[in-house]
């Protein structure tokens, strides 16, 4: 049933191909024991929900992006970041069940609103926020709990609080790992 002859795989290394592969291993029992009879009782193991992300996204959301809208909408125009970060929103949520991400305007932030988001969040984005030194010490402060996030285009001090706590992807559900 093995074809034995060898085949090279374009890299100068030779390989045998088997056309028929014949498994190991039947559903009720192995002749080496290395998997449980039918019989035998096999614990029930918890199931583990991946937990999917929750972005939190601060900008003004007026400000323009680097992005170009597509042709249909307003050829050659930029899109704004509000525009950007809600596009991308739809997105990840189409691909991602329970994805959850909240786009926040900095020019309309209250303690309150970011208090409460900031709570929900795993993880932050914030672009192109600028130098407003009491804003952005506001955010700081309400987001100083959330373990991963990236500050883009921001002022110097908003992008030190860049940070990453690594957490494998699978924690995330994306079934990377």
């Amino acid at each position: 049933n093995i074809r034995k002859g060898r085949e090279d795989n374009n890299c100068g290394h030779r390989f045998r191909r088997s056309s028929v592969v014949t498994p190991r291993y039947s559903l009720t029992g192995t002749p080496d024991g290395l998997l449980p009879s039918a019989n035998e009782h096999m614990p029930e193991l918890p199931v583990v929900q991946p937990k999917a992300p929750k972005i939190l996204c601060i900008t003004h959301a007026d400000h323009p992006s680097p992005i170009k809208y597509p042709s249909r909408i307003n050829e050659g125009e930029q899109a704004s970041w509000g525009d950007v970060l809600v596009q991308m929103k739809r997105r990840l949520a189409w691909t991602e069940n329970g994805f959850e991400m909240t786009v926040l305007d900095a020019d309309e932030l209250t303690t309150s609103i970011l208090n409460e988001e900031a709570g929900k969040a795993d993880i932050f984005f914030f672009v192109s926020l600028g130098r407003n030194s009491t804003a952005n010490e506001m955010i700081a402060s309400y987001t100083q709990a959330i373990p991963t996030g990236v500050c883009l285009g921001c002022s110097p001090d908003m992008d030190q609080i860049s940070r990453l706590d690594y957490q494998p992807a699978s924690a995330f559900g994306s079934g990377g790992g």
